[in-house]
């Protein structure tokens, strides 16, 4: 309940003067509270650890992405997806965030 409240807030001063930019940054700082706490609750509760090397090359894939998108903002959105998809998939690849048997292993459950 209180991410809302910190959303509604966000919302109601970002929107007025950023207008959808304001939107968006208060959905980012949203999400990016309830991803936060909700690590912090399965941390406690299930003493996972993130794996924060992995996490680091989604980042650093999510990062070659939105460069490609930012660069290519004024190009035709279905291009835009279909390329920045292969770019996160190729960079993620690239980091070795995923091997070719994990791939294969998904593949394969989707045939059973």
């Amino acid at each position: 309940l209180s991410v809302a409240v910190v959303g509604l807030i966000l919302y109601l001063s970002l929107i007025p003067h950023f207008s959808y930019y304001g939107a968006a940054i208060g959905t980012v700082v949203t999400e990016a509270i309830i991803a936060i706490i909700g690590y912090y609750i399965i941390l406690k509760n299930m003493k996972f650890r993130l794996p924060w090397k992995v996490f680091l090359k989604s980042l650093g894939a999510s990062f070659a992405m939105a460069g490609f998108l930012y660069a290519t903002r004024d190009f035709n959105l279905f291009i835009q997806i279909a390329v920045g998809f292969g770019i996160y998939l190729s960079v993620s690849y690239i980091l070795k965030s995923f091997t070719k048997k994990e791939v294969m292993d998904v593949i394969n459950i989707r045939k059973e």
